[in-house]
């Protein structure tokens, strides 16, 4: 259709380093899964997931209160890459996917942590524009609570709370919705 401008949305959800005890700060929190789904504005459901566990290098044994709440084990961490080897990994995924023009997660944390590892390593992070989905939602529905949303939009909230891809599956699920009502991301 002449016109329509196509954009890729990549919805990102990172799971880090934690503590609740103060042991881990939170600017030193670690990246230990990237969780990513690529939604098209032109075909809406076109999901195009990434998931993989990324091994810290600071913090490299889990908290029990981390453990507990992202559901990932030590084991899963132990047998993964460090983030300056899971990144070009991520990178291609995107590149074959087309890449993407926007990059929505829930709230700014996961775009600020994503820029601060790449910065790191000495990765560039090729997305400028950054969306955050309850603010976005605020400005359409007048409403931000990640639950009230999946609610409005009848959408039964899947997988683990505080697992990055089952997180990022399920914001995608609620940018779909904000697109058929009209969102302009």
């Amino acid at each position: 259709m002449p016109g329509v401008v196509v954009v890729n949305i990549l919805v990102v959800d990172l799971e880090a380093t934690c503590s609740d005890d103060g042991s881990i700060p939170l600017e030193q929190a670690e990246i230990i899964e990237i969780g990513a789904v690529l939604v098209q504005t032109d075909s809406l459901n076109d999901y195009n997931p990434f998931q993989s566990f990324v091994r810290p290098v600071r913090n490299t044994i889990l908290t029990p209160f981390c453990t507990k709440l992202t559901t990932i084990t030590q084991e899963q961490i132990d047998e993964s890459l460090i983030f300056e080897k899971t990144y070009p990994r991520f990178a291609d995924w995107l590149n074959r996917c087309g890449g993407a023009e926007v990059f929505a997660s829930w709230g700014d944390w996961d775009w600020k942590q994503l820029h601060k590892e790449c910065g790191e390593c000495r990765y560039e992070f090729p997305i400028k524009r950054n969306v955050s989905i309850p603010n976005a939602a605020r400005k359409l529905l007048g409403f931000s609570n990640k639950f009230r949303l999946a609610r409005h939009f009848g959408i039964k909230w899947q997988g683990t709370l505080h697992r990055g891809i089952d997180d990022a599956r399920n914001y995608a699920s609620i940018v779909v919705k904000m697109l058929e009502i009209g969102w302009k991301p």
